[in-house]
């Protein structure tokens, strides 16, 4: 991961959205740059919030879009153009149906699963371009005739949030410890192993 530049994590604006499945992404993000001591600030030209970290002595900028999800590729070029940052040189937080909460992965994949926000961020950067992705395990709903579109726009409850952040906490463990390998290619695989190990000794946060 030492050639990541921008570390975006999708999300809809509007408070109160903050603490829905659907804005994991910007949970990540938003632990990231507390753990750094920063926080993130408003930027009209990128049609965001952004802030730049520092993790062992490489600055990496940090972007939660103020799009709506099926926009933030606009956003997302916006940042990347002014910086001059590749899409292989970002990694895009979201949410993930297709994963239990508390459970979390890296993928390296050209195609959205779906996902409106990384759709959309492919059609606005390039189609058929890999780049790096963290999914957050959201579930579905148990309820198979509930709407997808409600169910990602509801808050979790208290025992899926636990076991969100603790998913969240083990995934920048990871991040740090891959961008430590400084002259390691860190594959899809690797990193997966590192966030297994992770998971078994990850503490749960309580927020």
């Amino acid at each position: 991961m030492k050639e990541i530049k921008l570390i975006v994590g999708l999300a809809n604006p509007i408070k109160k959205y903050n603490d829905t499945r659907h804005n994991v992404g910007s949970w990540l993000v938003n632990s990231l740059v507390t753990q750094q001591n920063k926080k993130l600030k408003k930027n009209n030209k990128f049609l965001g919030y952004s802030t730049e970290i520092n993790i062992l002595s490489k600055n990496i900028h940090v972007l939660v879009p103020d799009t709506f999800m099926n926009l933030s590729g606009i956003s997302v070029l916006a940042i990347s153009n002014f910086y001059n940052i590749k899409l292989h040189e970002i990694l895009v937080v979201h949410d993930e149906l297709d994963l239990k909460p508390g459970n979390v992965k890296f993928r390296l994949r050209s195609s959205h699963n779906g996902h409106n926000g990384i759709r959309n961020v492919l059609a606005v950067l390039g189609t058929n371009i890999k780049f790096l992705r963290i999914q957050i395990g959201i579930g579905r709903p148990i309820n198979s005739g509930y709407k997808i579109s409600k169910f990602v726009l509801s808050k979790p409850n208290v025992s899926e949030k636990l076991l969100i952040n603790r998913a969240i906490l083990c995934a920048i463990r990871v991040i740090y410890d891959s961008i430590n390998q400084r002259n390691v290619i860190m594959t899809e695989s690797s990193l997966n192993s590192m966030l297994d190990h992770y998971m078994n000794s990850c503490v749960i946060h309580h927020n």
